[in-house]
């Protein structure tokens, strides 16, 4: 999962106050099932140094978003705490 410097200090870029994904969202045929089908996703950060993950479910991508969002804003209070 992406991280991010938790302080900003001299030498440290300041925390970014908004993060941006290309979400990518395709149908896979499963081989053994071809009448039922599956949604994966991909996602790549938009940046300097973007990275690229691939997520097999929902699930995975919602759990993803949750971690990326919590990761860039460490110590600091959401509304959802």
């Amino acid at each position: 999962m992406p991280t991010q410097a938790s302080d900003s200090g001299p030498n440290q870029q300041p925390a970014r106050k908004y993060r941006s994904f290309l979400l990518r969202c395709w149908r896979e045929r499963d081989t053994a099932r071809p009448a039922r089908t599956t949604w994966r996703f991909s996602v790549r950060e938009v940046g300097d140094d973007p990275n690229e993950y691939t997520l097999r479910s929902l699930g995975q991508l919602v759990d993803f978003v949750l971690e990326a969002l919590l990761i860039a804003t460490p110590g600091e209070k959401t509304d959802e705490e």
